[in-house]
């Protein structure tokens, strides 16, 4: 009786713990599904991808990407035992990655063995694998946030499918394939080995020099090109012969960031040959948020002009694969890239007709409509031309303005002061009893700041990283005016007020729409450098005039000559990067403001008060102090 009795508990007991174990594995299932639609719902927001319960040959690694610290060969280590792998996409600053399988029955067996699964990492970092199928991978190097993705192909685009025959590609192939002799004259990019003929292409300039062209037999033009070129001519695609040929061997993984062909440099075409593989090219236009796609398939020949020449960047993204959308079942096909090799084709402008031509290609003035277009706009024609002018520009920057020199000087002994947009650093070596602090956002002139041993650091005028109610003074001088909206301006000086202590006392200075202010012009329109008239019709500024419109485009010509003297008296090396640029002109942003304007933008702060407003030579100032509010 007594043994029945332990019998019938043990029942009791074993039937419990199956119900315990089925309610933890039910609570686990929850958990897991709930922490799969979050990377459901994140995926199709940012990416617009979608989760899918048939075989595919996408799969989705949730909690295993690059801001996990996590590298593609660990992925490969991981994922590489269910089946052959053709690609692995990592978003930037994103906790997943997504495999592209060559089968689709590899998804599944991966999510068999791994899903859930606590892996430890190369370092020695444990994580969970979140896994589910997918019905594409991210096409794009952009965020779908970021551009809309446009139904049309941009202006002036001809594409032409099989424009060769493949005997003569493979004549072409074979020819540039074949073992060089002289082997300096394959140049190994970061992302891509190249070869030039005609003229050596220089990537710091996207120029050519049209006094050195190259004379080796094995850099000329080649011969077997005069039938493509003899039927381009006779398709009217082009009116004279190129004289540039650039040579791209692209590896699988490898590709080409964005970019524009100078647009003086050059006659009005670009011409691309694509051999070997094929490959996506995105075409991006900055001031609509716009991308466009087009696959360049093997033997093709795409010709741009007009507005895909001058106003939309062309780009190949890094990956070893590309996706088309069937017609038909309407999903995405993967196709695998090979070694591929384009021939990009120019014709060089002669120096004196580019200076005919610099004024012929304009941006559109489009002044953002939100915080992220006005980013997006001032990178553009703010911050990327200053990374290309540092060098020149530091060069034109000597002398303080009277008035922030006296603003300096005025200043108690030991002080700490930050000077906002501080360009080459001219101002913080004014006094060497002060406790001097720059940034800006150009990391080429903060390059030049940390060569000459000063404080400085990369920040963005919007957010400095320093701490409230520290600096006792601060000045922002001629930064301002790059902003393309209030709201910007606004936030920039509440932030400026923010860093400085109370009683703090700052400067601020912008270009003045006004050149000529009680009868006196300023020095900028008394030089008078050019007898052009100001279109009025143009967002671009005539040097030496009056400005006509407060939101414009101002050119900074990049004069090399000038580097070069001044980079003698410097004792640069003549194979710095600074001395291979050609002339050219780089258009900035400036918002110049009218009288009172800056005052104005004060009276909708109460942090600070305005203790002096004046005039210099073309600029606006305003000598501020930072006040408490009452609690």
């Amino acid at each position: 009786m007594q043994s029945n009795q332990t019998i019938d508990n043990f029942d009791q007991l074993s039937t419990n713990v199956s119900n315990e174990s089925f309610v933890s594995t039910k609570y686990k299932d929850k958990k897991l599904e709930n922490r799969l639609k979050k990377y459901e719902a994140i995926i199709k927001k940012l990416d617009n991808i979608s989760r899918v319960d048939h075989d595919s040959q996408f799969l989705f690694v949730g909690n295993c990407g690059l801001d996990n610290n996590i590298s593609a060969d660990f992925i490969e280590q991981k994922f590489g035992q269910f089946g052959k792998i053709i690609d692995i996409v990592m978003p930037k600053k994103k906790p997943y990655s997504f495999i592209i399988f060559e089968n689709p029955s590899s998804t599944q067996q991966a999510i068999k063995h791994l899903q859930s699964q606590i892996i430890t990492t190369n370092n020695q970092t444990s994580l969970c694998f979140y896994l589910f199928t997918v019905d594409k991978v991210p096409e794009t190097t952009v965020q779908l946030t970021e551009y809309e993705e446009a139904d049309f192909l941009p202006e002036g685009i001809t594409y032409l499918e099989n424009y060769i025959q493949d005997t003569y590609a493979k004549k072409i192939i074979d020819f540039f394939m074949q073992t060089d002799q002289n082997q300096n004259s394959i140049v190994d990019l970061k992302r891509r080995k190249v070869k030039h003929f005609g003229y050596e292409f220089q990537y710091g300039s996207n120029n050519c020099d049209e006094t050195k062209p190259l004379t080796e037999p094995e850099n000329k033009m080649p011969e077997l090109l005069d039938e493509l070129f003899d039927r381009m001519l006779t398709d009217k695609l082009i009116h004279v012969k190129p004289d540039q040929l650039t040579v791209n061997y692209y590896e699988p993984g490898q590709g080409i960031g964005p970019h524009i062909d100078n647009t003086v440099a050059f006659e009005n075409f670009i011409i691309s040959l694509s051999l070997m593989s094929s490959a996506m090219m995105e075409f991006r236009q900055k001031e609509t948020k716009k991308i466009s796609k087009i696959l360049l398939n093997p033997n093709s020949l795409l010709v741009l002009k007009g507005e895909s020449r001058y106003k939309w960047s062309h780009s190949i993204p890094e990956r070893k694969h590309d996706l088309i959308k069937s017609p038909k079942s309407g999903q995405h096909l993967v196709l695998k890239r090979d070694m591929r090799i384009s021939l990009t084709f120019r014709k060089v402008i002669p120096v004196n007709d580019q200076k005919k031509t610099m004024k012929v290609q304009e941006p559109q003035m489009i002044i953002p409509s939100n915080d992220t277009e006005a980013k997006n706009f001032e990178k553009s024609y703010v911050q990327t031309i200053y990374n290309e002018i540092a060098d020149h520009f530091s060069h034109t920057r000597h002398s303080a303005w009277p008035g922030v020199a006296r603003f300096i000087h005025s200043i108690e002994t030991r002080s700490f002061i930050i000077d906002i947009g501080c360009g080459n650093g001219k101002y913080l070596n004014l006094r060497n009893d002060l406790y001097s602090f720059g940034c800006d956002f150009s990391e080429g002139l903060i390059n030049i700041c940390q060569q000459r041993n000063f404080n400085c650091f990369v920040s963005d005028c919007l957010s400095v990283p320093a701490k409230s109610n520290f600096f006792d003074y601060a000045i922002c001088i001629a930064v301002i005016h790059h902003l393309s909206t209030e709201e910007r301006r606004i936030k920039s000086i509440n932030e400026m007020i923010r860093i400085l202590r109370p009683g703090g006392k700052g400067l601020i200075t912008v270009w003045a729409k006004e050149q000529k202010y009680k009868e006196k012009e300023s020095f900028y329109i008394s030089q008078k450098k050019t007898g052009d008239q100001e279109n009025l019709d143009s967002d671009v500024h005539t040097f030496g005039k009056e400005f006509q419109k407060k939101d414009v485009f101002v050119a900074w010509h990049y004069n090399e000559k000038t580097l070069k003297k001044n980079s003698e008296k410097s004792r640069l090396s003549e194979s710095s990067d600074q001395t291979t640029k050609e002339s050219k002109v780089y258009l900035r942003y400036y918002h110049v403001f009218e009288k009172n304007e800056l005052e104005q933008l004060f009276e909708k702060i109460d942090t600070a008060k305005i203790i002096e407003s004046y005039y210099e030579q073309g600029n606006w100032c305003v000598i501020f102090e930072k006040i408490c509010k009452n609690p």
